[in-house]
């Protein structure tokens, strides 16, 4: 016996009462490509193993329907955020499904995360337990499950520039997890049994059992019957191991992992205490960097791999047949056997959808039926066309590069499945959207031309009368939502992200040189290489500014959606700012990500090759060519050509103005003086000067230094936030990269409070703010030259805007935001003022901090109808935020932060010129904000379904509220009768003791307003004569 079998013996001393499942697959939960996870999902009858959570993943699992009631254990490879990013909102969504306890496996930092999220989590989780996987395996009804620990060598540079790694400053560990399955019950044969003399009432007793698991059963007479007499051999048990290789410096230590390899190989027979396991492995599933897998070295390790393959009918392994370059062979096998790879690799080279639709189906629905501007087609949708094609993928072959929802069964059957397999058509997104039993697809186009008609005959009515709105002469800012549902991710919203683009940039301060003799050239491409002086602007194209206003868990996934990988980074490096309102999961999630995107993206670097004269057409391009704003005589270009993910540029001299240089010597000063120039400006740094045949080639690089702050990406937050990212980098230091991912400024330091700030209870229960009429509410900066303040002077400066909070009653920590442009004294643009107000129930010192605003953008958590929801969670209703916009005196009130019972569409329809609803990627600017009062009454005809499962729920609590309002009044009169004076019993007058019980608020409320009386009707009816009015 083994060692590895004496320590399983060890571990698990009972019989396992119940037979393992009849069910076992693996489900791609993402592949790891940008805006995606890298996950799978091992499943199994009574159980579900996720192996690693990115961003996404709970939105993933709740759109197609994974029983979260059967999440109990998940699986990390490696301590990094990727991975992990997800737990917090799996650990909620397990919670709601009644999951008590969930088990984490791997780094042993991961329920010290967990433990730092529990003070700003909007509800509490389910019990997070570390596991001791790594001291003993953990063992179920289905696996015995083993963890290895590996660690890589110190990282060195990649030789293929094919191979995109991420590089931590030190090898970090990682973990491998062997997934052995129990052995199946032998299956009992009847007439086999009664052949040989089996009784029937041993038949049908508990005796049996154990010739089905395959020992042997002494008769009463003496006989002994073996299982191999009465039964046949069950299928052979599959065994899974998962591993991540980040980094090529780790295929050493896995080619020298023994203490793997030889668990790979033991097997383990039944006994009285334990379910047989056997040897080999027949999926091997791979989480690697783009290009690692093909690499020769990679490879090596995948061909000791291959030796490990399971067969059917076999108790040990057989060696799969492997290429001469030790390559496994890409086809099928005959009878599926042998060991299969499932590669996810995050490759953006390979098309595939993204794992929801349901964003793509709504989306397409508002793009197609309403206006392609303000609802722009999907960037990943737009590219999928060619749809993916599947077909290459066998199921048993031996590697397949994962898709999301992709399927691998290893029981009853084995071999991959791609009938799960996301598929995303236009067409057929659009057909779906009708239903006949609601609306069918002929009617719901009546009354589309009828919106259209009416927006024309508007847009006909401005042009004529001339319209002047302030808002018309406003073209930016632009806003773009990318989340618009409240707490968690729905089907068709994200949680709470608007990304606010300030203005488009041609240039940017400091990118403009300007001189009298501008010498040289960034890249020179010419057949006879010369420079001539000449005077000119250099004009460099820059990313658009822009700000986050909150970003919940999977905000960045969106913006991949919406733009597509090189826009999103574009916009990355042009990301100032982010703006947290709370401390709430679903509004600040996804900073960090947004942090370490940007550090990643904006120090990203280029390859530079010597390109000739005659290719600078093909670099150029029509799209990206600019040119230099000169006379007539000279008319130099300058070209831009993109390289990757960044910009480098050339510049190319007519020939005629080359012939009258010939000194590659002064050729040489002039290349290094323009370089310099550059260089001092911030925008590139030189790589190379070298001459070239006939004169000077200079390489550079630009960087972005001027949309990159090395101290990271600027955010403004509550005070909590500080503690939430100093102990996450606690936690992440080891794997850091250099540089920090975000700048903090704490809103208590860079603005202190107004003075004396009164709390009170307003009507209907709900607390809010008073002040006295002479003092703003709204928070100054501070006059004190600490650096920090100082910092943040200077970003507002840059950014031209004053950026005002104001506090909320939603948390302790809850504000608001005043953003107003500020006007430059030679800047001929007019200022304007938007008052966005994170999570708030109604409250007027928000109402007059935003006077007179351009926009309001304010939360509509709850409809109408479910007052008493509203002020126990302290959001607000959609009146709540009208009327705070009518006492705001906002020009436009745009509702957002939707409930998941109004997942898809908002609960009212009425038209209004100035009040209408946001969508996840609706994109608008000022100018084009009253269009979308048009379009409310006709959502009904483009989501009839969900319209009527609206109605039906307002029916449903109007009905509840008309109960509960008759047993209101019936306790009314009962408690008047008993204090003799109902108007002085309202809460806010009184405080009533019930036997020393003191029920001011809840009797307060209940009275009141609308609440349920579920708790107090075990109050009410006691003893009324001890009861007691206590004068406040």
């Amino acid at each position: 016996m083994t060692i590895f079998q004496v320590f399983l013996r060890s571990v698990y001393h009972s019989r396992l009462t119940m037979a393992p499942s009849s069910q076992l697959h693996v489900t791609v939960v993402g592949t790891g490509a940008l805006g995606t996870p890298k996950s799978v999902l091992i499943c199994t009858d009574s159980t579900r193993y996720l192996v690693n959570c990115g961003e996404g993943t709970q939105r993933i699992l709740t759109e197609h329907k994974s029983k979260a009631s059967k999440i109990q254990h998940v699986f990390f490879t490696r301590m990094s955020w990727r991975h992990l990013s997800g737990l917090l909102g799996i650990a909620l969504t397990v919670k709601m499904a009644g999951v008590k306890k969930m088990f984490v496996h791997g780094p042993p930092s991961v329920v010290e995360l967990m433990r730092l999220t529990r003070h700003f989590a909007d509800a509490s989780t389910t019990e997070v337990v570390q596991s001791s996987i790594l001291e003993k395996p953990v063992m179920d009804n289905d696996f015995v499950i083993t963890a290895f620990e590996l660690n890589g060598e110190e990282p060195i540079e990649p030789r293929s520039k094919t191979v995109r790694t991420d590089y931590p400053p030190k090898s970090q560990p990682v973990y491998a997890y062997l997934f052995r399955s129990l052995k199946l019950n032998r299956k009992l044969d009847p007439a086999r049994c009664v052949a040989c003399g089996v009784p029937s009432d041993v038949m049908r007793s508990a005796k049996i059992r154990q010739l089905v698991e395959g020992h042997p059963l002494v008769l009463d007479d003496g006989r002994v019957i073996s299982p191999e007499e009465v039964t046949s051999e069950p299928a052979t048990p599959r065994n899974i191991l998962v591993l991540e290789c980040p980094h090529e410096s780790y295929i050493p230590r896995f080619l020298q992992a023994d203490q793997l390899f030889n668990a790979i190989a033991a097997s383990q027979e039944n006994d009285e205490h334990l379910r047989g396991t056997v040897s080999g492995i027949t999926l091997a599933v791979h989480f690697v960097p783009p290009g690692l897998f093909e690499s020769p070295a990679y490879q090596a390790f995948v061909s000791r791999l291959n030796q490990f393959g399971q067969r059917e009918g076999s108790s040990g392994a057989m060696a799969n047949e492997v290429n001469g370059d030790g390559a496994p062979h890409m086809g099928d096998t005959d009878d599926g056997d042998g060991l299969h790879h499932l590669v996810l690799d995050g490759s953006e080279t390979r098309r595939s959808c993204p794992p929801v639709m349901g964003i793509f189906s709504q989306s397409i629905i508002l793009h197609t039926h309403f206006d392609p501007h303000l609802y722009p087609k999907l960037m990943a949708l737009s590219s999928l066309d060619p749809k993916p094609d599947f077909s290459h993928v066998r199921p048993f072959s031996q590697v397949v590069y994962a898709e999301p929802m992709m399927r691998y069964f290893l029981r009853a059957h084995t071999g991959f499945d791609t009938t799960n397999c996301v598929i995303l058509d236009e067409k057929e997104l659009l057909q779906q959207a009708f239903d006949p039993l609601y609306v069918s697809e002929a009617e719901a186009e009546e009354a589309f031309k009828e919106m259209r008609s009416k927006l024309n005959a508007a847009i006909a009515k401005r042009n004529e009368v001339g319209v002047t709105s302030s808002l018309k002469e406003l073209e930016w800012p632009e806003f773009t939502f990318l989340g618009t549902a409240s707490s968690s991710p729905s089907k068709y919203r994200n949680i709470s992200a608007i990304l606010m683009r300030l203005s488009p940039h041609v240039g940017h301060p400091g990118q403009i040189v300007h001189d009298k003799i501008c010498r040289g050239t960034i890249r020179l491409y010419m057949s006879h290489l010369c420079l001539v002086p000449f005077s000119c602007f250099f004009l460099f194209d820059s990313p658009d500014e822009c700000i986050l206003l909150d970003c919940g868990e999977g905000t960045l996934n969106q913006l991949y959606a919406l733009h597509g990988i090189e826009k999103t980074h574009n916009l990355l490096r042009g990301l100032r700012l982010i703006l947290i309102t709370h401390m709430h999961a679903d509004h600040h999630g996804n900073s960090k990500s947004y942090g370490h995107c940007k550090t990643v993206t904006c120090g990203s670097t280029s390859r530079f090759d010597t390109v000739h004269y005659d290719d600078r057409q093909k670099l150029w391009g029509p799209c990206v060519e600019q040119r230099l704003a000169m006379s007539e005589s000279q008319s130099p270009k300058l070209g831009i050509a993109a390289h990757g993910e960044e910009l480098d540029y050339s510049m190319v001299v007519k020939r005629s103005d080359a012939a009258r240089h010939s000194s590659s010597v002064n050729i040489s000063k002039a290349v290094n003086g323009f370089a310099a120039t550059l260089q001092h400006s911030g925008s590139i740094s030189v790589l190379n000067s070298r001459l070239v045949e006939g004169g000077v080639m200079t390489i550079a690089r630009k960087v972005y230094d001027l949309t990159r702050d090395p101290a990271g990406l600027p955010v403004l937050a509550p005070p909590p936030f500080w503690k939430w990212v100093d102990s996450y980098t606690g936690l992440f230091q080891s794997i850091t990269t250099t540089g920090k991912h975000v700048r903090l400024f704490s809103i208590n330091r860079v603005y202190e409070a107004p003075p004396q700030p009164v709390m009170a209870f307003g009507s209907g229960c709900s607390p809010d703010f008073v002040s006295p009429p002479a003092v703003s509410p709204i928070w100054q900066l501070r006059p004190s030259n600490d650096p920090m303040t100082n910092a943040w002077k200077r970003l507002l400066t840059q950014l031209k805007l004053k950026i005002e909070p104001v506090k909320v009653p939603h948390t302790g920590t809850s504000w608001a935001f005043v953003l107003s442009r500020v006007k430059g004294e030679e800047e001929d643009v007019r200022p304007w003022k938007v008052v966005y107000s994170g999570d708030t129930p109604r409250c007027s010192q928000l109402a007059e901090a935003g006077r007179d605003c351009d926009l309001l953008i304010h939360e509509a958590t709850m409809g109408d109808g479910y007052e008493e929801q509203a002020i126990a969670a302290h959001h607000s209703t959609t009146s709540d935020a009208i009327s705070i916009g009518r006492l705001m005196r906002a020009k436009f009130i745009l509702l957002t932060h939707f409930s998941q019972r109004f997942s898809r569409l908002p609960s009212f329809d009425t038209f209004q010129e100035d009040i209408a609803p946001a969508f996840d990627f609706m994109q608008v600017k000022f100018g084009e904000l009253w269009k979308l009062p048009y379009f409310l009454p006709f959502y009904k005809y483009a989501f009839a379904r969900h319209w009527e499962l609206l109605q039906t729920r307002a029916d449903a609590n109007q009905q509840r509220r008309a109960r509960v309002e008759s047993a209101l009044e019936a306790t009314r009169s009962a408690v008047s009768q008993a204090l003799g004076n109902v108007d002085t019993f309202r809460g806010e007058h009184a405080t009533v003791q019930l036997k020393g019980y003191q029920v001011r608020q809840q009797m307060g409320a209940a009275l009141g307003s609308g609440t349920e009386l579920v708790n107090y009707w075990s109050i009410i009816p006691m003893q009324l004569a001890s009861m007691s009015v206590v004068p406040n």
